[in-house]
């Protein structure tokens, strides 16, 4: 054993060789809490959607053989489901997005809503486990 050299104090041992019982109590705890922290904040039944949301038009004059659209970036979409907003995703430079979502229906809707930019369609069904693709338009008003 080693000492610290002063009479009044008590003997400086490793820990490990203080109390061996706790090393297996630290163990067992870890092992019980992993699997709940691995899967915190996810539901194992639960499922994505992904897509792209379009601008169209995003010229005021569409040319046959041109693309009328274009991503629309910075967009948020906003997941709702009984009058309540559960989920938020926001597009990418390249229009796309992806979301988590437990089973069900949603009505899907753009922040901030505007009267002059409609999003079609406005509903999605996520199955459990599942990954479904919804692509959005998302009409700018122009004539």
């Amino acid at each position: 054993m080693l000492s610290t050299g002063s009479d009044n104090c008590e003997p400086l041992v490793r820990y490990r060789d203080r109390m061996p019982g706790r090393w297996i109590v630290l163990a067992t705890v870890v092992a019980l809490l992993a699997p709940s922290a691995l899967s915190a904040g996810t539901s194992p039944s639960a499922g994505s959607v992904h897509g792209v949301v379009t601008l169209m038009p995003a010229r005021p004059v569409c040319i046959e053989g041109r693309p009328c659209g274009k991503p629309a970036a910075g967009v948020v979409l906003r997941f709702s489901r009984d009058g309540k907003i559960v989920g938020r995703a926001t597009t990418s430079a390249a229009g796309s997005y992806r979301i988590r979502l437990a089973p069900g229906g949603y009505s899907v809707s753009i922040a901030p809503e505007s009267p002059r930019r409609v999003l079609s369609p406005r509903l999605v069904r996520v199955a459990s486990g599942r990954s479904i693709r919804a692509d959005f338009e998302l009409d700018t008003g122009m004539q």
